[in-house]
């Protein structure tokens, strides 16, 4: 059953927003919720960083990742509410995934996302939101910030190249 679920995250003493998600699936494996988003197109699993999902620059920005990494931390914060069997809260761990349809048959299929790692081979999966929980905060609290803020004029992109298909 799919529970929506609310986090008000505060930008500052005085204003907060009230956040939201659905996430697709939440499993339990090897002492770790999984936190799950079911997608049928091609969706990469590797990012550069966490600042990287929040760079307006960058332009093809891992927007699956920025979901379901989303879905994670929102997780971390209010999924314990709906947990029906015992788990102690200091010890969660919430690990962002992708089941693509394309790949989930693969031999070597892992829905783990990835940080690509520059001149290593070896890229370095992301196990659990909670250590990246200041970064991730601090992107999110500087995008609200601009987002909402009256003085600074909204414009979803300088590059009118991206809007050719929309």
């Amino acid at each position: 059953r799919q529970v929506p679920l609310y986090f008000d995250f505060y930008l500052n003493p005085t204003t907060g927003v009230r956040l939201q998600g659905v996430i697709d699936r939440v499993d339990w494996k090897a002492d770790v919720f999984r936190v799950l988003d079911y997608k049928t197109g091609v969706a990469e699993t590797k990012i550069k960083s966490i600042a990287s999902l929040f760079d307006r620059t960058i332009t093809r920005r891992n927007k699956t990742a920025f979901q379901v990494l989303f879905y994670a931390w929102l997780f971390y914060h209010k999924g314990m509410d709906y947990v029906t069997f015992p788990v102690s809260q200091e010890k969660v761990s919430a690990m962002p995934g992708l089941f693509n349809t394309r790949q989930i048959f693969n031999t070597h299929f892992d829905p783990r996302f990835f940080f690509s790692q520059a001149g290593n081979s070896t890229d370095k999966p992301i196990e659990d939101i909670a250590k990246h929980q200041n970064e991730w905060e601090e992107g999110l609290q500087a995008m609200l910030t601009e987002l909402l803020d009256p003085a600074v004029p909204f414009m979803q992109t300088d590059d009118d190249t991206r809007c050719t298909l929309c």
